[in-house]
């Protein structure tokens, strides 16, 4: 008939003991308040409702209007504050990780989901499927047509993905006019079906600006992710280098590019943008270390851990990390370097000290958890200070 705003138990439910039916009430409604009313209870037997679930205790048998009343009305007061905190906690919960004008997931809440996913891939052994879908020639539609305009065709190709993909399916929109699909415990052949759904349904909209009329188009890159990814970046990186050598083959149109484990070790004095792809695989960094000495007795206390890039002119760290920061890849190589860091320690030794340098984005933007489960190897018990890297302001 209308709301229940508070149930009282006891002091005799049918056939149930009090303590029971409180915890089979509280389990199955937690937010409305349970009030157990009790036969003369003593200090161990309030302390008990209370943990199965009651908000107060009553006496049956010390019937007393005025504190029945008090004890509705803070109750009552109690609930509607803790609505009112999580209607708050929603809506700002939503404003940091969703995008206002799709509605989709924005970077943050994609990165997130992206994480959550590969936590699972870990567990279970699996590849994570993702799917990056650039709008073609968007800059030239915000250019001539105006963001107005603009903002139309993202949000009508944000209604289109959306509509294609699963239940389940993750949804975000990470940079201007690129969008990231995640698909949990999916095949290539399943990313290759929901991609082309995309493609299709976003050329259908036609959009009509003035005497203009817009059809947009949509090239699409499929992406299989290693559960070992350690950072959101990475993943975005990996998804960006297959999207582009999709696009070299031409616009509008699905492309799933040779996996990021093919091909051949690329010296950067040789492939230019390619070194891209072999230091995402941490493929030529190389660790060596220099010791910490106690100048007092000459005494090894640590070992400094030193990361240097392949041969050539990204050999020297402050080349390598400039490099990687032009390319959007600096905190993926930088767990790199902190992984082969790691697994360098570990050889020096079971109990060795080491430090190493690490960018303020990567602690910024990689979890506290995630980080652990990089410097926690097999048989490494020595003790790790992470340096904040002065390369970075």
């Amino acid at each position: 008939i209308s709301p229940v705003d508070i149930v009282l138990i006891g002091p005799k439910p049918a056939g149930t003991p009090v303590l029971t039916a409180v915890r089979q009430v509280s389990a199955s409604h937690p937010e409305i308040p349970i009030m157990a009313l009790m036969t003369s209870p003593n200090r161990d037997e309030i302390a008990e409702a209370r943990e199965a679930g009651a908000r107060e205790v009553l006496p049956a048998d010390e019937f007393s209007r005025e504190i029945w009343v008090r004890t509705f009305d803070f109750c009552l007061r109690e609930m509607a504050v803790s609505q009112e905190l999580a209607e708050v906690t929603a809506r700002l919960d939503w404003l940091q990780h969703m995008d206002s004008l799709t509605d989709l997931l924005n970077r943050k809440g994609m990165e997130r989901a992206v994480l959550d996913e590969l936590s699972r891939c870990r567990r279970d052994g699996d590849d994570l499927l993702i799917l990056l879908i650039d709008l073609d020639e968007f800059s030239r539609i915000n250019a001539t047509l105006g963001h107005g305009v603009g903002d139309l065709v993202l949000t009508a190709a944000a209604k289109r993905i959306t509509e294609s993909v699963r239940e389940g399916d993750k949804v975000g929109r990470c940079g201007t006019d690129r969008f990231v699909v995640v698909l949990p415990e999916s095949e290539l052949a399943d990313g290759e079906v929901i991609a082309e759904k995309i493609r299709l349904a976003v050329s259908r909209d036609v959009i009509t600006a003035g005497e203009h009329k817009l059809t947009t188009t949509a090239s699409i890159g499929i992406s299989q992710i290693s559960p070992d990814t350690m950072s959101f970046d990475e993943v975005l990186a990996m998804a960006h280098f297959v999207l582009q050598q999709s696009k070299q083959r031409g616009k509008n149109r699905v492309g799933r590019a040779a996996t990021l484990d093919d091909g051949e070790m690329i010296r950067p004095a040789d492939a230019g943008p390619e070194i891209v792809q072999t230091l995402l695989r941490g493929e030529g960094l190389r660790i060596s270390s220099q010791p910490i000495v106690d100048l007092t007795d000459g005494r090894i206390v640590s070992r400094e851990m030193l990361s240097r890039g392949p041969d050539g002119p990204l050999h020297r760290p402050d080349n390598l990390f400039r490099f990687c920061q032009e390319n959007d890849i600096l905190t993926a190589v930088d767990l790199k370097c902190l992984l082969l860091c790691a697994e360098a320690a570990v050889d020096m030794g079971p109990r060795a000290d080491y430090h190493v340098n690490i960018m303020p984005a990567t602690l910024l933007q990689t979890d506290a958890d995630e980080l652990i489960r990089v410097l926690k190897l097999p048989g490494g018990e020595g003790r790790c200070c992470l340096e904040i890297s002065e390369q970075q302001l």
